[in-house]
Parts: structure tokens; sequence; C-alpha cells
């Protein structure tokens, strides 16, 4: 179970249990408000066909952002196992 921790233009921040970690951990899923909802298979989609330019814009972003943070390199900064 993840409590949320907050709710952005981009997405929500979730607190959540790693298992295989055995420790608590952030975990952001890409939900652009206005942009998209999920489908009853629980795929996250465009609100509409005007709207899907503007959600592959912001999953770019989102996509890029996660890479960035993936280069961090900190002792306080979890890393999952190879």
């Amino acid at each position: 179970m993840a409590d949320v921790l907050g709710q952005g233009g981009f997405g929500i921040t979730y607190l959540a249990h790693a298992g295989n970690l055995d420790q608590q951990v952030a975990l952001k899923e890409y939900f652009p408000l206005g942009l998209a909802f999920s489908a009853t298979d629980a795929r996250l989609v465009p609100v509409s066909a005007e709207a899907k330019s503007d959600y592959r814009w912001g999953l770019e972003r989102f996509i890029s952002e996660a890479r960035t943070l993936a280069k961090f390199d900190h002792p306080n900064i979890v890393r999952g196992e190879k």
C-alpha cells in the first residue's frame, strides 16, 4: 500500500515500501492534471486527440527528469538491486 506524498502538474508522488530493499521509497507516477485519465485496464491515456501532443511532451520531460535523477550518486539516495 502506498500513501500520497504530493501531487502536481506532472504527476503524483507516493511513499511506498520496496519489498526487495525492505525500506520505504518515493515513487513518482506520470499523471498530468487535465491531460490524461486512467482507462479501465489501468493504462494512462490522453483525454482527447487535441491533448495527445501536450501529453507526449510532458511524458518526454518526465522521462528526461527520471534519467537525470538516475545519474545522481549520493549516500542518501537509495539504489535498487542491479
